[in-house]
């Protein structure tokens, strides 16, 4: 499975394939960020010239060296593959050394560790990301609790949650709130445009008739409608509750899920335009 994740606050774009992928045993890992920069010499990614790590101090060596669990001879020798040879032109500069020592050694030892040490530097730096990239998320939510997720046109593209015959839009939200109007006003009228959706609308919160009736009136939403039973207006916090208990997780208003076929599949509003 193929995950795509943008971090706006840190600029850093990162694809990565699960490693629970059903047993394949390919995985590939790309990062565009390494946590390899050493701000006194300058070390912006793991490649540099022999001639200007020579230059270095033992001490520095042993530290770049040490950054991917190898010795100031094995990083040495990844230098010279890199310098002196065709690796330079055929592999990116920000490749781990331990992969490209890995396709030269004939030892089997060192082939599996430099294979291992690869492994769970990649590991350890997809961990740092994804708690940053959901940290970021959390944050966001809590800042801008009603406004709707930025998503980028590329993004968007890859989503379909598209409303087809026999669907049920369900939206939960804060009637009051302008993020409820306003995801309202996009979903509503692709409800009204397919025959056979239906958009159930759930109030959380402390909501009586009299705030429904508003509601409807302020948003369109006709008696007739609502008689044919192709919207329908509800008391929706014991609804959304339930919903959080199955999620096992405190869920975010406005919250829109489609149920097809049985299935509920809750929409990401960044895919909703």
């Amino acid at each position: 499975m193929r995950k795509w994740m943008l971090l706006p606050l840190l600029g850093l774009c990162v694809a990565h394939q699960s490693f629970a992928d059903g047993g394949n045993t390919t995985h590939q890992v790309q990062t565009v960020m390494r946590h390899t920069q050493i701000t006194a010499d300058g070390v912006s990614s793991p490649m540099m010239s022999s001639t200007k790590f020579s230059s270095m101090s033992v001490h520095r060596q042993k530290i770049i060296a040490g950054i991917f669990n190898l010795s100031v001879e094995e990083y040495q020798q990844y230098l010279h593959y890199m310098d002196d040879s065709m690796d330079g032109y055929e592999y990116q500069h920000n490749t781990n050394p331990n992969l490209i020592l890995a396709m030269h050694t004939h030892d089997k030892s060192k082939y599996r560790q430099y294979i291992k040490n690869a492994v769970i530097e990649d590991h350890d730096a997809i961990a740092r990301i994804l708690k940053v990239s959901n940290d970021y998320t959390r944050v966001a939510k809590e800042v801008y609790p009603n406004e709707l997720p930025i998503m980028t046109p590329q993004i968007r593209a890859h989503m379909n949650h598209e409303l087809q015959a026999g669907d049920v839009a369900q939206l939960y939200c804060d009637i009051n709130a302008p993020s409820c109007a306003n995801l309202l006003g996009i979903v509503l009228p692709k409800v009204m445009k397919i025959h056979g959706v239906t958009l159930d609308i759930f109030a959380v919160g402390q909501i009586n008739k009299i705030n429904i009736v508003s509601f409807a009136k302020r948003n369109g939403i006709s008696p007739q409608l609502v008689d044919s039973h192709k919207v329908t207006l509800n008391y929706g916090s014991s609804a959304f509750h339930a919903l959080e208990q199955q999620a096992h997780k405190k869920l975010t208003l406005p919250f829109l899920l489609v149920r097809r076929n049985g299935v509920e599949i809750p929409v990401n509003l960044g895919s909703v335009s």
